[in-house]
């Protein structure tokens, strides 16, 4: 009886593995080609499928035929083309045959039965139809349970062994072939705890080796032998696929060389007939400067998290790195100097993952009706209920038999390996159920053996293992990035905000726009699903639609009708849900379609110029950005364009993340202009009324005071529109006071006078001016408000509004 997963997959972008945990030892299950398996596939003219190591050699002579670096695809509808076969294959299917090749190593060496279960990592900050095309992915392999793992918890899991590890604040830095994740973690009396996630699923070790054939590609064009070298031309998408296999050995031969040599003799042929081709030689240091600005955007996003969960660099116990591109000599030396903290690998940054994948898998139970269907009708089994990771050096696992038991007597015996402790037979209750007192090895994985005697003889079938961690807890995972609807304002209605712990589940009403009548076809409900942070819905990420299918409504349904949806998403990011509408007393279940869309060049291209034309309005935005970690304006804007140019849907779609950035940070900054202009208004304004205010005014002084309380919680939750609400009472106060000042429409006509004399009214504003002075002769004070005030509209609007400071000043 094999009552634990023990499988854990690394699904990576640039490689794969799969480790299993036998007792207390982890091992990575190897086979042709090393530990790891290259994430992959070729397809022959024949349809044939070749992965790993094997279609990583076919990149030399059929690169078109070559698919990797599909994960980066994983929930779009994309597909990847096989010319020679004239086939098509989507990430997920591609996905799938990695998970094939890894579960084959498996199962030979677990004597050829098939693996039905395996826990799968995914990056922390994967989207709801990553996670989801992942779980597909798992079924097309066969596996029938596969629960989801964020990376850097396997990271952390593999890395707890260290005892400098044990306690304290630290950060995981997962920089993979494809995706960078980092983590906040902290542990504290053995509990392992993830505060925060952050990250970029469009940065990874991939993104080394595309500056480097970019600086290849650059050299063959001021060659001048192919004028219109370019990815999008498919003459070429041979040559650029040539290019970046170069790159990414001379990169990894870099990380043990002072200097490698970049050579393609026959990269393609040259418009003279000849073959073109590229040969250099680089050197670290030229490596290190062409990848430092993308190890200092991982920066950036690393000072980010620290900083809003209010702990520096100093707070830091350790960095822990993970994946293969962080043995590139200057990625921990860049990291120790911009963060000033101790940079290390603990365990092998390619395998580690992996390895604690598999340590967690050996302490997750497969489901009971899975391991009851590898069982013939009427067979007994056991289950076991139990915590896998606990503090308590004595707990108790609860059991039971299933299945009809024959009479006898039923004894249940539990023993570690090794042997350090033994129940001996311990008795079974008539209903088959028994409970069972462990002791626990501290601070290490526990292993047990289970075994089932009737009359003192074991029982075929009845015995297994199980795991348990003592000494480190892990706390439920958080949502890495919010989830919430975009409403027909473009403003978002959050459901799940991020950093909630998972499981978590939340309701909330909506109401249709229009009316529907019964028989109708399409959609009666569809609103998007988003995921991101910001309050403007077409700037976060689209990850799906929640959908009713108007075909499904039985009666009409008048617009304006209540649809309660809820939305669920568990620990292993399984994402439901379900909408109610009332006035039928129906729910909808399954409404959630998944999907990310890469746009085309064309769109991101047209929205790039629209930023543009923003920053070109926004001089001091463009100042401030020139100083980040990133590089300035101009330079994002380059790599957006560099990468429309090389043509492919990982580049569209990570130019589209790009622009998504940089019109993010357009938004935060005019946001924070914005408040600081309300600021200083408030300065101004609050520091007039002070001076206005007499001491026995208590009715106004309460006014002010509640006022200038309304307006500093506005400003401190963000709210604009209700600050400047609070704003102009406060303003409309300080008129008031300005008005009753002695001499203010006295003044106020003196300024006004010269002012709207030089304006295009000067004529019709003498009428006013005299009617004024003949005020002022009479001390007729009504006719002189009513002058002024008819000179008033005379001005610019400019100066209308600066009249209350103006003419303050000049009142004695």
């Amino acid at each position: 009886m094999k009552a634990t997963i023990d499988y854990g997959i690394d699904l990576g972008t640039t490689n794969s593995a799969i480790a299993r945990q036998f007792g207390t030892k982890s091992e990575i299950i190897d086979g042709s080609g090393g530990m790891l398996v290259p994430s992959v596939v070729h397809m022959d003219v024949n349809g044939a499928l070749r992965v790993g190591v094997e279609a990583v050699e076919r990149r030399l002579d059929d690169p078109a035929n070559v698919a990797s670096e599909f994960k980066r695809l994983m929930g779009t509808a994309e597909t990847v083309a096989f010319p020679t076969s004239g086939q098509r294959l989507t990430p997920v299917q591609l996905s799938a045959e990695v998970l094939k090749n890894l579960l084959g190593r498996a199962a030979a060496r677990d004597g050829g039965k098939p693996i039905e279960a395996a826990v799968i990592t995914i990056p922390a900050m994967f989207q709801l139809p990553q996670c989801e095309a992942t779980r597909e992915a798992a079924r097309c392999a066969g596996l029938k349970y596969a629960p989801m793992l964020q990376e850097p918890i396997a990271a952390a899991i593999a890395s707890i062994g260290s005892a400098d590890l044990r306690d304290g604040y630290w950060l995981v830095y997962d920089f993979g072939g494809g995706t960078f994740d980092v983590s906040l973690l902290r542990s504290r009396g053995g509990r392992l705890q993830v505060l925060d996630h952050d990250g970029d699923n469009h940065l990874g070790g991939k993104d080394f080796d595309r500056v480097l054939s970019r600086r290849a590609a650059d050299m063959v064009r001021a060659a001048g032998r192919i004028r219109e070298f370019h990815r999008s031309a498919p003459a070429l998408a041979t040559a650029f696929e040539l290019l970046k296999a170069e790159a990414e050995r001379v990169r990894i031969a870099l990380s043990g060389e002072a200097s490698v040599r970049f050579h393609i003799e026959r990269l393609a042929k040259a418009d003279d007939g000849g073959w073109a081709g590229v040969d250099f030689v680089v050197t670290r240091d030229e490596l290190d400067a062409l990848i430092r600005p993308i190890i200092g955007r991982t920066i950036g996003i690393c000072r980010k998290m620290l900083d809003r969960n209010g702990l520096g660099p100093s707070g830091l116990k350790r960095i822990v790195l993970v994946g293969g591109p962080t043995l590139t000599p200057c990625v921990p030396a860049i990291l120790e100097a911009e963060l000033g903290v101790d940079t290390r690998h603990y365990v092998d940054p390619s395998l580690a993952v992996a390895i604690g994948a598999a340590i967690y898998a050996s302490t997750q139970r497969i489901p009971a009706e899975l391991r009851r269907a590898s069982h013939s009708r009427g067979q007994l089994a056991i289950d076991l209920s139990y915590e896998s990771m606990t503090n308590d050096p004595k707990p108790v696992v609860a059991g039971r038999v299933t299945g009809e038991l024959p009479p006898g007597e039923w004894r249940v015996r539990v023993a570690s390996v090794p042997e350090r402790f033994d129940t001996g037979l311990l008795p079974v209750r008539q209903d088959g159920a028994f409970a069972i007192p462990l002791a626990l090895a501290a601070n290490s994985l526990n292993v047990f053996q289970i075994a089932v005697t009737r009359d003192g003889q074991p029982v075929a079938g009845m015995e297994g293992s199980f795991s348990i961690i003592h000494g480190t807890t892990i706390a439920k995972p958080v949502l890495s990035q919010s989830v919430g609807v975009v409403l027909a304002d473009n403003s978002v209605c959050w459901y799940l905000r991020k950093g909630v712990v998972l499981p978590a589940r939340h309701k909330a009403s909506h109401a249709t726009t229009v009316g529907l009548r019964r028989g109708q076809t399409g959609t009666a409900v569809n609103v998007p699903l988003i995921q991101g942070e910001s309050d403007f819905g077409d700037r976060n990420v689209a990850v799906g639609l929640i959908e009713i299918n108007a075909e499904q409504i039985p009666r009409d349904l008048p617009a304006g009708s209540e649809v309660v949806v809820t939305l669920s998403i568990d620990e292993h990011s399984t994402t439901s849900a379900e909408a109610y509408v009332p006035l039928l007393d129906m729910t909808f279940s399954h409404i959630v379609k998944f999907g990310l869309r890469v746009r085309q060049a064309e769109d991101i291209r047209r929205e790039v110029d629209d930023q543009k034309a923003r920053l070109a309005e926004l001089e001091k935005l463009a100042g401030e950005l020139e100083q980040t970690e990133e590089g300035g304006v101009d330079q994002r804007v380059k790599v957006i364009e560099d990468l429309l140019e090389e043509g492919g849907a990982d580049e569209r779609n990570k130019a589209d993340h790009l622009l998504k950035n940089l019109t993010g940070m357009i938004d935060a900054w005019k946001v924070k202009d914005q408040e600081a202009m309300l600021r200083q208004r408030f300065a101004n304004c609050s520091g007039q009324i002070r001076a206005l205010l007499k001491q026995n005014d208590h009715e106004r002084q309460r006014r002010f005071a509640a006022l200038a309380e309304e307006f500093v919680g506005a400003i401190s939750r963000a709210d604009l529109q209700l600050a400047e609400a609070k704003l102009k009472t406060l303003q409309e106060l300080e008129w008031g006071l300005i008005q009753e000042q002695p001499g203010y429409w006295k003044a106020l006509f003196d300024y006004l006078c010269p002012e709207v004399l030089k304006g295009p009214n000067a004529a019709q504003a003498r009428i006013y001016i005299d009617q004024g002075k003949s005020a002022i002769n009479r001390n007729h004070h009504g006719d002189l408000v009513r002058a002024c005030l008819a000179l008033i509209p005379l001005l610019p609007e400019r100066q209308q509004a600066q009249i209350p400071t103006i003419v303050l000043s000049q009142v004695t």
